[in-house]
């Protein structure tokens, strides 16, 4: 067999034995992506806004979602809308960010998460140690008062 063959099967072996690795990686990275549940565990309706980890707003829509009420977020459309851990749900206007995967649990392609653990999230390090739970600044909720 001349040199110029084996070159070209040696190739294509390599190209052939690498690419269930290269499939397993980008299983990997979408191995995370999922639909949205947020569940209102707060005292009152609250407004949800998706946004992607770079910045920019994943939907132009944001979901209402009232008390005691749980929600898989949805495009105009009606689709669910998947997200990745890294992008980030935003609660009202005054609370921050916070990645998707450090509140929410994926179970079976969806994001689970409840509405207090983003509170938590994104009010823990607002709280100043000895100052009591009456004044500005601690991170207890409005209802643990």
């Amino acid at each position: 067999m001349p040199l110029q063959w084996r070159r070209v099967w040696g190739i294509l072996a390599v190209a052939f034995l690498s690419t269930p690795f290269a499939v397993v990686a980008q299983e990997g990275r979408r191995g995370d992506r999922g639909d949205m549940q947020v569940t209102n565990d707060w005292e009152q309706t609250v407004r949800v806004t998706l946004w992607k980890q770079r910045g920019e707003q994943i939907s132009r829509r944001s979901w209402t979602i009232p008390q005691g009420q749980s929600v898989v977020l949805g495009d105009e459309g009606g689709r669910s809308i998947r997200v990745r851990s890294e992008d980030k749900i935003k609660v009202g206007e005054d609370w921050g960010r916070v990645d998707i995967g450090a509140v929410g649990q994926l179970q079976s392609g969806v994001w689970n998460m409840s509405v207090r653990n983003i509170w938590q999230a994104t009010h823990q390090h607002r709280g100043r140690p000895g100052v009591p739970p009456d004044q500005p600044g601690t991170a207890l909720p409005p209802d643990r008062r």
